[in-house]
């Protein structure tokens, strides 16, 4: 049985009936705006699960708010176990990001292409975030 699971950050006390509908209101959202985005994938139906997974993913490594897109949504990891070179990967790699844009547009995804061009032009500019430019 599948449940929605809506996590609150608040006072350690019960939680009232309208942060209650609030939440359901943001997982209904939520849910909405990943059915839409999924929509336009046009996939074989054995393969549609972890097709609509993958993209999932790959968009979830984009920040909609600049279009910048992260190497990967993990942090510092080791090269190897115990090792001393870790990556971190909350910065936008150019090799990473662009394998991530080239399978969102063949997925029919190009407006995350559009925003990262528009974020990379502002960051090589010296202001990253949108509307900045100097």
């Amino acid at each position: 049985v599948e449940r929605p699971l809506v996590m609150v950050l608040g006072a350690d006390e019960p939680l009232d009936s309208d942060i209650r509908m609030m939440g359901l209101d943001w997982f209904d959202q939520t849910l909405d705006y990943w059915m839409e985005w999924t929509r336009r994938l046009a996939l074989p139906f054995e393969w549609q699960e972890a097709v609509i997974s993958a993209a999932i993913t790959l968009k979830l490594c984009s920040y909609e708010e600049t279009g910048g897109i992260v190497a990967a949504p993990t942090t510092s990891l080791p090269e190897k176990l115990g090792g001393e070179r870790n990556w971190d990967y909350r910065f936008c790699w150019l090799r990473d990001a662009t394998f991530t844009l080239l399978a969102l547009i063949n997925s029919g995804y190009s407006e995350e292409a559009e925003a990262w061009h528009d974020w990379l032009l502002r960051a090589v500019a010296g202001a990253p975030a949108k509307g900045e430019l100097p």
